[in-house]
């Protein structure tokens, strides 16, 4: 007998239900997924923990968060699944034991709204499958695994929301094999790297997408200069930008033709190809030697960095034309390594652009040293000369030992405001 009631009454007691399907209420998230319709949307009603390792979505569902939280699991997709929250706040969340969502072969998932963070592992985990990013927050909640790992025959794309990894060692988005992603917009913040790119990955950065790192050596995208690794990158806009480097090149192919791209360097290559036909680079370290490194690259203050030493890709070539921006708040424009014992420098062209350096010492014919706190030049490439000609000034800061850069005349030299050194086609 239940305290307060006669032996004739009987007590009566409300479901806990945690998922909803129209008007329908489910006490078990399971039994709610296993009931669901292709296309039906489950509500969250209360917060969930799983009692098994990964729940199968396996067929096309909508997941309305609805500002309640999964965790003590992860959600193992094999159809389509898009993960939404009405909630006003937006605290809807799926807290992984290991992965928060791994989307297996075929399979596709479309984060609009809430979080996903993970415990061991990727917050989403993508294996040959497709992840549309266009609201939200993915978050890695460990050392070691970052937030979105996409390999195979993945592809990415990302419009919007926030992909975030703040823990040691760890990059926000890590794409392998011959994963394609394009990010359009949406902020993605790594602590060491932003996104790192291995293989023969293809990444595209366009429109409003912010890439950036919080850690004072980190690269906002990265390469791999391992044997093996030919990933393409294509920058046609947004903004990139790394606590050291902006961009690392150590393999593969990038092509730049937009965006805004800052670091202490702002890009770094060594090896592959370089293609520079638009966007606008800011270097803002320190002056610093160069100083060859057989992990990564140290930042040299230059906006522009071309390090050949004998890396696995073989010696860099870079290009420069169209109107790019260039510039260095400590040092070169501009600057040509060659390290590790290599004995090949890299290939350098140029044709157009813009340069901005800080004050320098120019030099006349005649030895005498003028301090020149800002000049324009025009110049032109002069087929054949080893050494820039005496004809009125030399380099400086413009380029630091730039090859085939260094063969030029200049014409049209005049104090600016800012110190922009415009290119004109060589005379070859």
């Amino acid at each position: 007998m239940i305290d307060g009631l006669a032996e004739s009454e009987t007590a009566t007691f409300a479901a806990e239900y945690v998922a909803q399907i129209g008007e329908t209420k489910y006490a078990s998230f399971t039994d709610a997924i296993t009931e669901a319709k292709s296309g039906e949307t489950v509500k969250l009603l209360d917060n969930i923990t799983l009692e098994v390792g990964y729940t199968g979505i396996r067929k096309d569902l909508i997941i309305n968060l609805n500002g309640k939280v999964i965790s003590g699991g992860a959600l193992d997709v094999y159809n389509k699944l898009t993960i939404t929250d009405s909630s006003t706040e937006k605290t809807g969340a799926i807290n992984g034991v290991k992965h928060g969502v791994w989307v297996n072969p075929g399979a596709e998932l479309t984060v609009e709204s809430g979080t996903i963070t993970s415990g061991s592992g990727y917050a989403v985990r993508v294996d040959s499958a497709k992840l549309n990013i266009t609201g939200g927050k993915i978050q890695n909640s460990n050392n070691g695994a970052g937030a979105v790992y996409a390999n195979g025959t993945s592809a990415l794309s990302m419009t919007g929301g926030r992909v975030i990894s703040e823990k040691d060692n760890t990059d926000a988005i890590n794409l392998s094999d011959s994963t394609v992603a394009a990010i359009s917009g949406g902020e993605v913040k790594g602590h060491d790297w932003g996104v790192t790119v291995f293989n023969t990955v293809q990444l595209t950065v366009s429109g409003t997408a912010n890439i950036h790192t919080s850690t004072e050596e980190g690269y906002a995208i990265s390469a791999n200069g391992n044997a093996g690794n030919n990933a393409t990158i294509n920058i046609k806009g947004g903004t990139i930008t790394g606590a050291e480097l902006g961009i690392y090149e150590p393999s593969g192919t990038v092509n730049i033709s937009g965006g805004t791209i800052t670091g202490a360097t702002a890009i770094y290559q060594k090896s592959g190809t370089l293609n520079i036909t638009g966007g606008t680079f800011k270097a803002t370290g320190a002056k610093t030697a160069y100083n060859y490194n057989g992990n990564g690259a140290n930042a040299t203050g230059d906006a522009i960095v071309v390090d050949s030493c004998n890396y696995p890709g073989g010696v860099p070539s870079a290009s420069i034309s169209g109107n790019p921006t260039i510039e260095s708040t400590n040092a070169n424009g501009l600057g040509s390594y060659t390290g590790s014992n290599a004995t090949e420098a890299a290939t350098v062209t140029a044709s157009s652009g813009s340069i901005t350096v800080p004050e320098t010492e120019m030099w006349v014919a005649d030895g005498t040293g003028v301090k020149a706190v800002e000049f324009t030049f025009q110049f032109e490439r002069i087929a054949g000369h080893n050494e820039p000609p005496c004809d009125g000034i030399r380099m400086g800061y413009i380029f630091h030992h730039m090859g085939a850069l260094s063969h030029f005349k200049f014409l049209n030299v005049a104090k600016a405001r800012r110190t922009n050194f415009r290119f004109c086609q060589p005379l070859n």
